[in-house]
C-alpha cells in the first residue's frame, strides 16, 4: 500500500470517527468502538465491501481495535476532540469524548453518511451492555477465537459467495417456472379471491 493511500485511509476512518462523536452524546470510547463495528458489519451486508480498512480483535469486552484508539489520540493531539471524564449513574468514573464543532469538516460519501445517520438513530438511546451484546451476536465476533483478528475480509467474501448462491437459485426457479408453464403444469385461478384462497391452503 502507498503513504498517500495509507493516508487516504487513515483521513476516512478519522472522519468517521468525528461523524460518530459530532453527532452522539455521552459516547465513550467502548461504545464507539462497538457501534464502529456494527456499521462495519452493516456495510458489508448492504454494499459487499468494508466500510473502512480497521482492524477489529477478539477482546475481552467484545471486538476491539487498536487503530481507532491510535487514531483517537492523533484527533486528540490535533485539537479536534476533547475528552471529559464524568461519573456513570451506576457511580463509574468515564471518558466522553466531545469534538469542536466549529473546527472540524467532515468528508464522508453519502453512503457512509446515510448509514452512520441510521446506526445512532438505532442506537443512540440503548445502554452500553445492550450494544455490546448485539455487536457480540454477528457471527464474525462469534466465529472468531478470544484474542484474535476478527476477518472481516473473509466476511465479505462469505456475504458475497450467499448471495450468489441465492441469485443462482433464483434465475434456476425462474427457468424451471417457465418450463413448467410450457408445458403446461400450472394451475389457473379465474379471481383474484381464488388464488388467495390457495394460498392460505398452502
Amino acid at each position: 500500500m502507498s503513504e498517500n493511500n495509507f493516508d487516504s485511509k487513515q483521513e476516512v476512518i478519522k472522519n468517521i470517527l468525528l461523524f460518530f462523536i459530532s453527532n452522539s452524546k455521552y459516547l465513550t470510547e467502548k461504545r464507539l468502538q462497538k457501534l464502529f463495528y456494527i456499521a462495519e458489519i452493516e456495510y458489508i451486508h448492504r454494499f459487499g465491501e468494508r466500510f473502512s480498512n480497521v482492524n477489529f480483535i477478539n477482546h475481552k469486552h467484545g471486538m476491539y481495535s487498536f487503530d481507532i484508539k491510535y487514531l483517537l489520540d492523533t484527533l486528540e493531539d490535533d485539537g479536534k476532540i476533547s475528552p471529559v471524564f464524568k461519573k456513570t449513574k451506576d457511580g463509574y468514573d468515564a471518558q466522553f469524548f466531545h469534538s469542536k464543532k466549529k473546527e472540524i469538516v467532515i468528508e464522508l460519501n453519502d453512503k457512509r453518511i446515510g448509514l452512520l445517520n441510521e446506526i445512532i438513530k438505532k442506537f443512540t438511546f440503548l445502554i452500553t451492555q445492550e450494544i455490546i451484546k448485539f455487536a457480540k451476536d454477528t457471527k464474525p465476533f462469534k466465529t472468531t477465537p478470544y484474542g484474535k483478528r476478527i476477518d472481516l475480509e473473509g466476511y465479505v467474501e462469505e456475504c458475497y459467495n450467499n448471495s450468489l448462491s441465492k441469485d443462482k437459485k433464483l434465475v434456476k426457479d425462474i427457468i424451471d417456472s417457465e418450463v413448467d408453464y410450457k408445458e403446461g403444469n400450472f394451475t389457473k385461478f379465474n379471481s383474484c379471491s381464488d388464488l388467495l384462497k390457495h394460498f392460505d391452503g398452502l
